[in-house]
């Protein structure tokens, strides 16, 4: 999965973007406002002037929000917490891989051990399920327990 949002680098299967991503406020205030700035997405200007209307209105609700609302000190701490959020994430996707890596390994340390004939100590191929106990014939005296 790829994301445009970070621009953190990767980070578990997120991945950078180069192109895309949020913007600060300064990089958009009075940005879609002018003529110029709309003419090649729409030649004709009675589409245009309606959009830079619109965009001018976006743009005064903005400066508010810039200082009225510290929406600078809102956009940090966002992508911060974002960003931490992102990190314990990818912290924990890798103490599972490592987890399952452990538990991998210590089965196949179990089946070798098996195929070795190493096990075959402690198992009886004569017993239903293999282990000594298991059947009648493997005590030899029968045992008397106590009370204490």
């Amino acid at each position: 999965m790829h994301s445009p949002l970070t621009k953190w680098g990767d980070v578990g299967d997120w991945k950078q973007s180069s192109n895309m991503g949020p913007l600060l406020s300064n990089e958009v205030v009075e940005a879609g406002c002018s003529t110029n700035e709309l003419a090649s997405r729409f030649p004709s200007e009675d589409l245009r002037n309606p959009i830079i209307q619109d965009n001018i209105a976006d743009d005064e609700l903005l400066q508010d929000y810039l200082t009225k609302c510290r929406l600078e000190h809102w956009y940090k701490s966002c992508k911060e917490g974002s960003k931490n959020s992102l990190d314990r994430h990818a912290e924990e996707a890798q103490r599972e891989r490592e987890l399952i890596r452990a538990v991998d390994s210590v089965e196949s340390a179990s089946g070798s051990l098996q195929d070795d004939g190493l096990a075959s100590e402690t198992t009886n191929p004569d017993a239903p399920d293999g282990f000594d106990g298991d059947d009648e014939e493997s005590v030899d005296v029968d045992v008397e327990m106590e009370d204490q």
